[in-house]
């Protein structure tokens, strides 16, 4: 989603007696250092979005497996839960956003791989229905959460996993 930028012109005419300041005028960086002061005076914290580690294809029963291990994932369920998880700390809109394209740029094939039915397309666009394409993000509270969506489902998945074992997590 692309958000459109204001049209702002600052207005460099003749400052009267009292000089004015055109707030409609500030750039969104000077906005955002704003906000972030902002949030460090009142909260005493910076709250820090997540940050991708890695992305991939994976076959759909890894992702099931690794779902089953109850000890070391701490959650799990569609786009639509993360948002009220209580293991999630992040930026849930970047997170959604990622999840509507994460699929863009690959061809749904019946079996991936250099066969005659999938002559044209390049093997790293094809995925099969068995294979889900996925993100991997540390959190700001050093979970992990690997977003994953398949193309024989109508929505993303996720599931966040504690930090230092398992898939992909860094030790704390």
């Amino acid at each position: 989603m692309k958000f459109a930028q204001p049209n702002v012109q600052p207005s460099f005419g003749q400052l009267k007696s009292t000089p004015q300041v055109n707030l409609s005028a500030l750039s969104s960086p000077v906005l955002s250092l704003l906000s972030l002061l902002a949030s460090i005076v009142l909260w005493g914290q910076v709250a820090v979005a997540q940050s991708e580690i890695r992305h991939g294809v994976l076959p759909l029963t890894r992702l099931s497996d690794w779902e089953s291990q109850t000890d070391i994932t701490l959650s799990t369920g569609t786009l639509a839960e993360l948002e009220v998880d209580p293991n999630f700390e992040g930026n849930f809109r970047l997170i959604y956003d990622t999840a509507t394209q994460i699929l863009e740029g690959y061809q749904v094939v019946e079996r991936a791989g250099y066969f005659p039915e999938n002559a044209g397309i390049p093997r790293d666009q094809q995925l099969a229905r068995a294979q889900a394409v996925y993100r991997f993000y540390l959190l700001p509270n050093s979970n992990g959460l690997i977003l994953y969506r398949s193309p024989s489902e109508d929505t993303a998945r996720y599931m966040i996993r504690k930090p230092g074992v398992g898939f992909l997590l860094p030790q704390p």
